[in-house]
């Protein structure tokens, strides 16, 4: 539910707009006048503000706190609410960026519908917005790295899907070995590079919101205007869908889905036509499907569906040949983005870094060399700049003063130490694990319990990390 900054000076209006926010489940602030409400939006983030114009003697009126609140916030929607003056003043509000506008006395039903289309429109926004910045940022990925024979076969196989367009791709292996990059090479190097490139977090589904998230909505409010959404599915029209770690679906949620897979037509809830979608359909899996239908987790004809081709990366210790030059791919990279110009390995570092086991694989390679580019106060990466994440391998693990770890100490304010290192061990292995709390729990050696606690102690939140 949403959680609404209320600035109105009207006390009998508050009490009635609470009331009415609440019974539907939304949460809210309120601030009785424009300073103070300025002040609020300083400490939170509201998902929509309303407005009101008159603010009380002395105070400033609401279309100057408008212009400040979008200042502060630019998407953040904003309601204006006006009983004064003419529809001049209602024009002049939405001019300077008002979502949209009510007149006093208001009907607090009509309220609600705006609130929430408001809200709406900004998540869509947004999700429009990431997609767009998914397409220019994320998919301009470098060429693949694969030096090793077994990282060779899969490039070329992925090459030869990616050219015959409409087939089904199934890629399994270990979390972190790079089913993502080879899941954007398809697509990159097929017709369908120029349209979307979409990714359904299929762990990250909920139960209750899968038909809408994947097929969208088609539904009719009460004042009889459409507020429809547009799914996952849909919006890789023409392009690729990324089915990511399909193996955490549900029974039911499976069952969703193959049904989409079967005649590719989503039917979006409440609305009474299929719409065809023209897309190609690549899905990943940490776990082996083929077991999950003996032990009768995974659907046999969903598997059947998705496997036509099926193409699995090997950890990144049984292909040691690709260590080194991803190493020296990640660490021009990051010079690159932090403008500090070009690191290098020092001698000594590569043969630790083969010797490493990588129970985190390629992921965790990256991961360690951004920490250290991070850190680094000069361009060479010697030894004991490297701080592996599992303390039961077999390697020199800095512990000293020169190292990660003494470096972030060193830059902590005394009194600070403890909580700024659990917190970023915390964020890492919520990282590395894409917000999944039992995964990033076995990495930490946690009970899924105790990692929960230390997430809400340091106010994490799993989604932020999907």
């Amino acid at each position: 539910m949403a959680n609404i900054l209320i600035i109105e000076d009207d006390y009998m209006l508050q009490r009635a707009l609470r009331r009415a926010l609440e019974a539907n489940g939304h949460s809210m602030e309120l601030a009785p006048a424009g300073i103070l409400g300025l002040e609020l939006l300083a400490q939170m983030t509201p998902d929509a503000v309303l407005l009101d114009f008159k603010l009380g003697d002395g105070e400033v009126d609401g279309l100057q706190v408008l212009e400040r609140i979008h200042q502060m916030q630019p998407d953040l929607p904003v309601i204006f609410m006006t009983g004064y003056g003419t529809i001049e003043i209602a024009v002049e509000a939405m001019k300077k960026g008002a979502t949209d506008y009510i007149q006093k006395p208001m009907n607090l039903e009509e309220v609600l519908i705006i609130i929430n289309r408001a809200i709406e429109v900004a998540q869509l926004r947004q999700e429009v917005g990431y997609l767009r910045q998914y397409q220019e940022e994320i998919l301009s990925i470098g060429p693949v790295i694969a030096v090793s024979q077994a990282m060779q076969q899969v490039v070329e196989i992925a090459g030869r899907v990616a050219r015959s367009d409409s087939h089904t791709v199934l890629l399994y292996g270990k979390s972190g070995t790079g089913k993502d990059i080879i899941a954007r090479y398809i697509h990159n190097e097929s017709r369908r590079q120029q349209r979307p490139f979409v990714v359904v977090n299929c762990g990250a589904l909920a139960e209750d919101r899968i038909a809408q998230d994947l097929f969208g909505t088609a539904e009719t409010g009460e004042n009889e205007r459409p507020e429809s959404h547009l799914g996952k599915i849909a919006m890789a029209d023409g392009g690729t869908l990324l089915l990511d770690e399909i193996g955490t679906l549900t029974l039911s949620n499976q069952a969703k889905l193959l049904r989409f897979l079967e005649d590719r037509r989503v039917y979006p809830v409440g609305g009474r036509q299929a719409i065809p979608v023209d897309v190609r359909v690549i899905a990943t899996s940490n776990i082996d499907l083929k077991e999950a239908v003996g032990r009768g987790e995974f659907r046999e004809d969903l598997y059947f569906r998705i496997n036509p081709i099926s193409l699995e990366l090997a950890p990144l210790h049984q292909r040691p040949d690709d260590i080194l030059p991803l190493s020296e791919a990640f660490l021009e990279e990051f010079g690159r983005r932090s403008g500090r110009g070009t690191f290098y390995l020092n001698p000594e570092v590569g043969p630790l870094l083969l010797q490493y086991e990588w129970p985190g694989n390629v992921r965790e390679l990256r991961n360690l060399l951004e920490r250290v580019v991070l850190l680094a106060t000069e361009e060479e990466i010697r030894p004991e700049h490297l701080t592996f994440t599992y303390a039961n391998q077999p390697l020199k693990v800095a512990n000293n003063g020169d190292g990660v770890i003494g470096s972030l100490v060193d830059r902590l304010p005394q009194g600070e130490v403890f909580d700024q290192v659990v917190r970023q061990l915390l964020i890492e292995a919520m990282r590395r694990a894409d917000g999944n709390q039992a995964e990033a729990s076995r990495w930490l050696g946690l009970n899924k319990s105790r990692l929960s606690y230390r997430l809400q102690q340091y106010d994490l939140k799993s989604q932020d990390f999907h």
